[in-house]
């Protein structure tokens, strides 16, 4: 995947259509917005960053957990089992994107009183003292291909490109060739396969800008 800061806006779409897509109670968002302020008055930016799980080609993660219920699948996705998390949280220090997140108490609903429909249909995936997090929006096509992921659909500034790193005609390939995209925290050594395309302004002074 590649992220592009400069077209963010932060208007949290992604992050609802990823709740939407994956049913998560409201203490688990699997996507956040970041923000920070660029600059000094009066010349100032708010620059947004779309942090999700990277899918690192050496996850800190999976080496972290004592129990395996981290993997890698074929396609370079990393999922997490539920039915093998026990709880004890050692993958959630060891990733540097802070991209795993754990269910502290039984999910509640969004509303006081009756539970929506789509509460009733997610309430049982969802359990107490396990971890949770980003998985590409993993469910296979008819072709049997990775579906686009939800935050990419809903995005209304098509701040992400998704695809196949692998196939060198893929969108996600072109634009890595033109050599602006990088990877985040590069030194920490999980080598992740979410570049970051970062905004124009990001860390330029006011002087620098006039």
């Amino acid at each position: 995947m590649i992220v592009d800061k400069g077209r963010c806006i932060g208007c949290d779409t992604c992050t609802i259509a990823c709740k939407s897509e994956h049913l998560t109670p409201p203490s688990i968002s699997l996507i956040r917005i970041e923000e920070v302020e660029s600059g000094n008055y009066p010349k100032v930016k708010k620059i947004f960053t779309p942090m999700l799980c990277m899918h690192c080609n050496n996850p800190p993660c999976i080496d972290a957990c004592p129990e395996t219920a981290l993997s890698k699948r074929d396609d370079g996705i990393v999922v997490v089992s539920d039915t093998k998390c026990n709880g004890t949280m050692a993958c959630i220090p060891a990733c540097p994107y802070d991209a795993l997140h754990f269910l502290y108490e039984d999910a509640k609903n969004y509303y006081d009183g009756q539970p929506t429909p789509l509460e009733l249909e997610a309430s049982p995936n969802y359990l107490k003292g396990k971890v949770y997090k980003c998985d590409f929006c993993a469910s296979e096509g008819t072709s049997g291909k990775v579906l686009d992921p939800a935050c990419l659909r809903s995005c209304p500034v098509s701040v992400f490109q998704f695809g196949d790193l692998e196939d060198p005609k893929s969108k996600v390939s072109l634009t890595l060739k033109q050599g602006k995209a990088k990877q985040m925290l590069p030194e920490q050594g999980a080598d992740p396969v979410v570049f970051y395309i970062p905004d124009g302004d990001e860390g330029i002074s006011n002087q620098e800008k006039e």
